[in-house]
């Protein structure tokens, strides 16, 4: 349904449609700058999460080499203490061996030798 203009609307001159013209243009170009900072702001957001996915990774991988060389020291020090007979700083290497709840990942940097060393 079409609806008729009001006549003040319909007698505009060139001077009242460029007042109008303007502040429409002015709008349009303002849309179109927030969607293009939307569309950057998205992407830098979904950069930023795969940062933060990477640092949570590096920082898991962190704690596992961690955990590994404690329990690489402390398998070493089970080892010597047991050949040399001193049994109380064997049996606290074991306490501090078995205070460690490592992951997978941190067992495979360990290796087989310092596991076999804690299970024999």
């Amino acid at each position: 349904f079409p609806i008729a203009l009001p006549p003040s609307l319909n007698t505009t001159t060139s001077s009242q449609r460029q007042q109008l013209t303007t502040p429409m243009a002015c709008a349009e170009s303002i849309q179109h700058s927030l969607s293009k900072i939307a569309l950057t702001g998205s992407r830098a957001s979904s950069e930023l999460r795969a940062l933060d996915q990477e640092r949570q990774s590096v920082d898991s991988h962190i704690v596992d080499l961690n955990t590994a060389l404690e329990l690489r020291h402390l398998s070493s020090t089970m080892k010597e203490a047991l050949s040399k007979g001193r049994y109380e700083d064997c049996v606290a290497a074991i306490v501090g061996y078995r205070s460690f709840e490592p992951t997978p990942h941190a067992l495979t940097l360990v290796g087989d030798e310092a596991i076999d060393n804690y299970t024999d």
